[in-house]
């Protein structure tokens, strides 16, 4: 006798049903894997998949960077270690034509290998198994060049960064290209050579504006007032081609540069020696001509009065005393102007009102950070520079960077702009960049990518992870702090280059 049948027979084909649904669901979704791993197979093989990935990066770091363009080389990736390298990653200038950007480039990565937890680092994904924050291992570049320019006060980078309030760029081109027409007569190096070592006050040649005085004052105090201002620019030319000489010639440009200021010296002596000899001879001879026609003087007579344009000792130390007076007041006028420019040049540009960063509670727990091979190349940091290689013209020409890259070939970044023009046209030049400042190593460790221990959450616990501003800060210090150990004159050179550059064109 068997056993009694545990359910009716008209529910055996009822509870069968879920059991062939859930059969043929498990096949459909191993059959459409296996069709999915076949064509990422394919896809992998000639090369689109990887083209997909890096279309999908370049679109997620331009959303990071405000819209601007970036591009990768080409990138491995391996998911199963979380392992990352792309090679050629290129950060283009955002808005070039606007802001008449020199370099089309902003930073070039030769090499980027990073290590990272991928589930960490997904969106959605990390929060959710428990990841306090993105967990990147290690990160390497090497071969990196960054190109710094400044308008104003808005550094090219300054772009990359959605809560900036930046200017309208046209507003900014057309300021700089006014201060620079109204400074057009203005030569880039007043001292004389020995072709033209004339002392004669221009009088079509604009003088600084740094004295403002409400009442006029007397034609010998202008008279005094306008040497002053001459032997200031005559001053700050002569230290500024010497600077540019040394920054861009070497010792061979510098020993030139330094020949021609002795010319221009020299002769300026003998200039002064014939017109102090003319007089004295000119004043002896109407002495003895005095003394012949007067006998009873003993020809000892008085001398008659100076011509109009004669020279004497006695005019020349009054004459000196009368300019030394305004001298120390143009000097203090002068400084006092260019330190009000060089502050206002020198404060960012200010936060969007209500700006809500999305990333607010986005944390970095960073292993080690590490830079290799990195040279740094500025331009226009505090003047923008004319095509000739001076300043002070109608308009600012760009100027080209020999050897940048490492195949040693001479990279073509040339621009010039005109208001005026509705079309930007870009001409080759030879000049304008600074030498670069070159970091051989800057290496970071975990330790310093930490937050401090005085730091707490809203636990009233240590903090895990660090935003991403206050690891760029970090990365900032460091890398001034190696700057300023490794290139102190590299920098020194490049800044008074700049500074004296800009006092030319503010003279």
């Amino acid at each position: 006798m068997g056993l009694p049948a545990l359910f009716p027979s008209f529910l055996s084909p009822l509870l069968s049903l879920p059991l062939l649904l859930l059969r043929s669901g498990l096949n459909y979704v191993l059959d459409g894997l296996v069709l999915i791993a076949l064509l990422y197979a394919f896809l992998h093989r000639l090369g689109v998949s990887k083209r997909i990935l890096i279309w999908w990066a370049e679109r997620e770091l331009s959303k990071i960077g405000n819209g601007a363009l970036f591009t990768v080389g080409d990138a491995e990736v391996d998911l199963t270690t979380g392992h990352v390298v792309a090679t050629d990653l290129v950060i283009h200038a955002p808005r070039r034509d606007e802001w008449i950007w020199d370099s089309p480039l902003i930073a070039r990565l030769g090499k980027l290998d990073v290590s990272v937890n991928i589930l960490s680092c997904v969106d959605y994904v990390g929060p959710a198994l428990g990841f306090p924050c993105k967990d990147i291992h290690s990160v390497t570049a090497e071969d990196i060049q960054v190109f710094v320019e400044k308008r104003q006060n808005v550094f090219n980078f300054h772009l990359l960064d959605p809560s900036l309030d930046l200017p309208d760029p046209s507003s900014v081109i057309e300021s700089i290209q006014e201060s620079n027409i109204s400074n057009k007569g203005a030569v880039s190096c007043l001292l004389p050579t020995s072709k033209s070592a004339s002392m004669v006050i221009d009088p079509e040649r604009s003088l600084p504006l740094v004295l403002e005085q409400k009442n006029a004052p007397a034609p010998k105090s202008l008279e005094a007032e306008a040497k002053a201002n001459e032997i200031v620019n005559n001053l700050v030319g002569a230290v500024s081609s010497v600077g540019r000489a040394a920054n861009e010639g070497g010792k061979q440009g510098l020993h030139l540069a330094l020949m021609n200021q002795k010319e221009g010296f020299v002769s300026q002596l003998k200039e002064f020696q014939a017109k102090l000899g003319g007089g004295r001879e000119e004043s002896q001879q109407n002495g003895v001509r005095a003394g012949r026609g007067s006998p009873q003087l003993g020809g000892a007579s008085r001398r008659p009065p100076l011509r109009k344009g004669e020279l004497s000792l006695g005019n020349l130390a009054k004459d000196g005393a009368q300019v030394m007076r305004h001298l120390g007041k143009v000097v203090e006028q002068n400084v006092s102007n260019i330190k009000q420019q060089v502050d206002s040049f020198q404060k960012p540009p200010p936060k969007k009102d209500g700006w809500v960063n999305p990333a607010e509670d986005v944390r970095f727990r960073f292993g080690r950070i590490t830079l290799r091979d990195m040279r740094i190349f500025t331009k226009d940091m505090i003047a923008m520079k004319n095509a000739g290689g001076g300043v002070g013209g109608s308009s600012a020409r760009g100027m080209s960077m020999p050897d940048i890259f490492g195949d040693g070939g001479e990279q073509r970044l040339a621009s010039s702009f005109d208001v005026s023009s509705p079309r930007v046209q870009r001409s080759p030049s030879t000049s304008g960049w600074s030498d670069p400042i070159h970091i051989r190593e800057l290496a970071v460790s975990g330790a310093e990518l930490c937050p401090p221990m005085t730091t707490r959450d809203e636990c009233g616990l240590p903090e895990i992870g660090l935003k991403i501003e206050k690891v760029l800060d970090i990365l900032l210090a460091r890398l001034l702090a190696e700057t300023a150990k490794s290139n102190t004159g590299r920098v020194l050179n490049n800044a008074f280059g700049e500074v004296f550059t800009w006092m030319e064109l503010k003279r």
